[in-house]
C-alpha cells in the first residue's frame, strides 16, 4: 500500500471499503455542481467500477489516491493525477466530502502530490480542469502557481 504523510492528513492507494464514502461524495448535488456531474450509474455498477480503479492503482496513469485524516483515520475525500492518453497529459484532480471543504486538506493533498509528482512520476506539467465559478478551487491552483490558459478552464502548472 503506498502511503503519502503530510501534517495534518495522509494519502494512500484506495481501498474498497471506502466506497460508501466515495458514492455519498459522488451524488452530492453541491458538488456535482463543480464537477459537471457524473454520469448516473447505479451503486452496484460504480462500485464495480471502483474495485477495478482499486485494483489497477498506479497502472496506466491511474494515480487517485484517497485522502485521511491523521487525527482519527477518517476519510476525508480523494487526490491525485489522471492521464489523459489521447492528449497524453497528467490531470490534477481532488475532491472532499463537503464537511471538510475550506479546512486546508486540499492544500495539504496537492503539496504532497506535487513533490510525489516531481519526485517519483518525474511529471513536468501539471494540467487540472476547473468549473469557471469554483473560487475556492481557482484560488487554490493560483496559490500553487498554476496559470489559466487562454479562453479555457484550464490550468497548467510546469516545473
Amino acid at each position: 500500500m503506498m502511503k503519502l504523510i503530510g501534517s495534518n492528513i495522509y494519502l494512500a492507494s484506495p481501498q474498497l471499503k471506502e466506497f460508501p464514502y466515495v458514492w455519498n461524495m459522488l451524488n452530492d448535488k453541491d458538488a456535482r455542481k463543480f464537477t459537471g456531474g457524473i454520469p448516473q450509474i447505479s451503486y452496484v455498477e460504480r462500485e464495480l467500477l471502483y474495485a477495478e480503479q482499486c485494483q489497477t492503482f498506479g497502472e496506466n496513469g491511474n494515480w487517485e489516491l484517497s485522502i485521511y485524516s491523521r487525527q482519527n483515520n477518517d476519510y476525508l475525500g480523494y487526490a491525485g493525477f489522471t492521464f489523459d492518453d489521447v492528449n497524453e497529459r497528467y490531470y490534477l484532480m481532488y475532491g472532499l466530502d463537503r464537511q471538510y471543504w475550506g479546512k486546508g486538506y486540499a492544500t495539504d493533498a496537492i503539496t504532497l502530490l506535487l513533490t510525489f509528482a516531481n519526485k517519483k512520476l518525474n511529471i513536468s506539467t501539471i494540467y487540472a480542469s476547473v468549473h469557471p465559478k469554483n473560487a475556492s478551487s481557482i484560488h487554490l491552483l493560483k496559490k500553487f502557481s498554476f496559470a489559466k490558459r487562454d479562453n479555457e478552464d484550464l490550468y497548467i502548472l510546469s516545473s
